[in-house]
């Protein structure tokens, strides 16, 4: 088993940039989208208060599945059982809305402990290709896992829960996977599978508690520039580079005194290709804070593997000057400059550089 899972979890940190937020199929409009973020916040009242009469008959949102599910998931939250079901079951929605339907009846029915109701919703039929319903669903995948899970059988759950995991790896439902995995490790007998479960689920709840944090902050303070600067670097932890970019071009244009957003918006950049925007993003860091070494040899980096010597030597050779040149962390500034000496025909110095590379604990030969 712990085979499995540690491809499933390379796999989920390759692919952790796209197609991992809480499903496929969102809902149409702004206000589905804001719901889903205020449900995910604990804000549950607010949605319940806003949206029941955008669903209700002759609502905008009336045939918006989505939109349906959401506000009542936020009626049972407050409370408000029978409304929630009574809006469910009168739902007119297009068919191709229905599993939103389907999917926040089985979390109310799993909630109310009603597993076999649960199955009966989401479980497919024995020969159908895919164990659930609705496959494309992630939410589909999980709540029967956890239906399967709670009547203690792990042997189903488990592989709901891998596919789950691998459809949205960053679900807010994806540490109570891990979870599952971890309880059927025990069954197995699976120690090594057990420990990289019980990690990747403390990984995952300590994430999702600051993410949430974050935005609970943005919420609070939206003229605040740190908190906005935090959410991003909670996306750029799990490798979501496109959602840390869209928070933190719009930030740093607001506030361009801010270095550490530049920093971070080049370093977001460079991450997904775009090594022109990112170098432009460092030079705005450094005009920013000249003294903001980090960036002066992630920079020098990268004109070093564009091969543009002069560039990379310049910023390499200024950091010389600072606390980097002593940095174990930052050996390779030694290393780099050594080879863009030897390459310039100074090999005396080239080998005074590579010496204090290898003081600090490098290992690689000057010539490549």
């Amino acid at each position: 088993m712990v085979v499995a899972l540690a491809a499933l979890v390379l796999a989920l940190c390759a692919g952790a940039g796209a197609g991992s937020g809480a499903g496929s199929g969102a809902g149409s409009g702004e206000e589905v989208e804001r719901w889903r973020e205020m449900l995910e916040l604990d804000l549950a009242a607010q949605v319940a208060s806003e949206g029941r009469a955008a669903v209700e008959p002759g609502g905008a949102l009336a045939r918006d599945g989505e939109a349906v599910a959401l506000v009542a998931t936020a009626l049972f939250a407050t409370g408000e059982e029978r409304a929630a079901l009574e809006l469910l079951e009168g739902a007119d929605v297009p068919a191709a809305q229905r599993p939103w339907i389907e999917i926040a009846r089985a979390r109310i029915a799993l909630e109310r402990d009603e597993l076999d109701r649960v199955v009966a919703l989401l479980a497919a039929e024995p020969d159908a290709a895919a164990p659930v319903r609705r496959p494309e669903h992630p939410e589909a995948w999980i709540l029967l896992a956890r239906a399967h899970g709670r009547a203690g059988r792990l042997e189903r759950a488990a592989p709901l829960c891998e596919r789950f995991l691998e459809l949205a790896p960053l679900h807010g439902d994806a540490p109570v996977a891990w979870h599952l995995l971890g309880r059927r490790a025990v069954e197995l007998g699976d120690r090594a599978a057990l420990e990289l479960c019980t990690e990747r689920e403390a990984f995952l709840r300590k994430w999702h508690a600051v993410l949430r944090a974050r935005r609970l902050q943005v919420r609070l303070e939206p003229d605040e520039p740190l908190p906005r600067l935090g959410l991003a670097l909670c996306w750029m932890e799990v490798e979501r580079f496109a959602d840390a970019i869209a928070i933190l071009e719009p930030l740093v244009e607001r506030h361009p005194d801010l270095c550490r957003g530049w920093f971070h918006l080049a370093e977001a950049r460079r991450r997904t290709n775009a090594i022109d925007a990112a170098l432009a993003a460092y030079d705005e860091t450094l005009a920013c804070d000249a003294e903001y070494h980090q960036a002066r040899f992630h920079r020098g980096l990268v004109h070093y593997l564009r091969r543009d010597a002069e560039r990379a030597r310049a910023d390499f050779e200024a950091l010389l000057e600072t606390p980097l040149a002593a940095d174990r962390r930052f050996a390779h500034l030694h290393l780099v400059l050594a080879r863009l000496l030897a390459a310039a025909g100074e090999r005396d110095a080239a080998l005074e550089r590579h010496a204090a590379y290898v003081a600090l604990g490098g290992t690689e030969p000057l010539d490549e």
